[in-house]
């Protein structure tokens, strides 16, 4: 085992700022900073959105099979220099709120890299060079700073083999959610013009949070206008709810617990059918979203807004409770296999 420094094995660079609002949607492939934030790595089976860069802007801010892409900025020091690997032969270009790293490959596999540059030793080295205050930055000559040790081939390839089956079991989870995600939206599809609505009253309270209440290790789950759930020691909420985002890309739950809400989000208890206001209320947001994409923007959604919503009456509230807690079955065992491969970061 060898240890060096960053800039002694690659070189760093900056990523793709002058972008043009009228090039996305065609194109190569757009690396954004929550791909390389929430990814250990890219692949093919990424969907990333396209933005059509000129072959100058590839070659400068685009990145080869292996290379590593880091953020450069978050609004938490906790959350900088979040790394990815990218794992494709696609032509692409990275955002500018990243840095893109070109290592040597014959000392460090890229496969492996996407686990130790996410390691608890190499977190901590990230954190000490933050700087800012209500921003905070990492720049190319700290990350250039940053120690790694680095086995041998044979030792890198042995403790990917202890990786690579929870891999493979977190993707089968992650297809299983996303089949029966797709199923309970195309059965509303067929449902939804040949079923009647009826009214539901429901029990309607907003949360009194700012994001500031959110930290890493907190005792409860925190619903923000993020898609990802937070965690916070405020505690609100006790119960059975269906969870709305009131702006932003309007995210909706249903969690059953202790947990609270940010400000702009509501908490809502139906009187009967619980499930089957969940599912009517999951795919209007769906039809909302969709009319934002295409120019009819909504900024936000008021509790009149909700109070006027109608359930699909499918006569179904036993079988969507079957659905519905396999997905979060299957988002439950999603963290809890993160959990594990995090875990085993720490010997790295």
């Amino acid at each position: 085992m060898a240890i060096y420094k960053l800039g002694e094995i690659g070189k760093f660079r900056g990523g793709f700022s002058s972008l043009n609002k009228e090039n996305y949607d065609s194109g190569a492939d757009f690396i954004n900073y929550m791909d390389v934030f929430k990814n250990y790595y890219l692949n093919d089976k990424n969907e990333l959105r396209l933005y059509n860069a000129t072959n100058k802007e590839i070659e400068k801010f685009g990145v080869s099979y292996g290379d590593a892409i880091f953020t450069a900025s978050s609004e938490t020091k906790d959350e900088i220099a979040f790394s990815t690997i990218y794992l494709s032969n696609k032509v692409n270009i990275v955002n500018g709120f990243c840095k893109i790293y070109k290592y040597d490959k014959n000392l460090l596999m890229p496969k492996y890299a996407a686990y130790l540059f996410r390691s608890k030793e190499f977190r901590k080295q990230a954190i000490k060079f933050t700087t800012g205050y209500t921003r905070f930055n990492i720049s190319i000559a700290s990350l250039n700073k940053i120690e790694i040790n680095i086995p041998s081939l044979k030792t890198q390839s042995a403790i990917l083999n202890i990786f690579e089956p929870l891999e493979v079991l977190l993707e089968n989870v992650r297809n299983v959610k996303n089949k029966l995600n797709k199923f309970q939206n195309s059965l509303f599809e067929l449902l939804k013009n040949v079923l009647n609505n009826i009214k539901i009253d429901f029990e309607i309270t907003t949360g009194k949070w700012n994001n500031d209440v959110i930290i890493q290790n907190g005792k409860y789950n925190f619903y923000s206008c993020s898609k990802d759930v937070k965690k916070s020691n405020k505690n609100s909420y006790n119960g059975k709810y269906i969870i709305l985002s009131g702006n932003g890309t309007f995210y909706c739950w249903w969690y059953e617990g202790i947990f609270d809400l940010y400000q702009r989000n509501y908490a809502i208890v139906p009187k009967k059918m619980f499930f089957t206001t969940f599912w009517s209320i999951e795919n209007k947001l769906d039809v909302i979203r969709k009319s934002s994409q295409s120019g009819s923007v909504i900024k936000y959604i008021k509790l009149n807004d909700i109070k006027v919503i109608e359930v699909l009456n499918a006569d179904m509230e036993n079988e969507l409770e079957l659905i519905y807690k396999l997905i979060n079955m299957s988002s439950f065992l999603k963290e809890k296999i993160s959990i594990l491969i995090k875990k085993f970061l720490i010997y790295l």
